[in-house]
């Protein structure tokens, strides 16, 4: 499986050009994507608030690695 940082550029890379991306659905099994958008939004006042079930983005991340389709 590629690494997380390759995807994202391929998807940068398509995204400027105008192409399509194909196949986007596997990369849900890429758990360092997971991983780097909770890093993104980690620094972020807002991310701590409390969300609609009262728990806070720190205390998801847990729960969606979990349920995350494993490669």
């Amino acid at each position: 499986m590629r690494t997380a940082a390759t995807v994202l550029s391929i998807i940068h890379e398509r995204g400027k050009r105008g192409l399509p991306l194909e196949d986007l659905y596997r990369q849900l099994y890429n758990t360092d994507l997971y991983l780097r958008a909770y890093a993104r939004l980690y620094h972020h006042d807002g991310a701590l608030t409390p969300v609609v079930n009262a728990l806070k983005c720190e205390q998801l991340l847990p729960s969606i690695l979990s349920t995350c389709p494993q490669s």
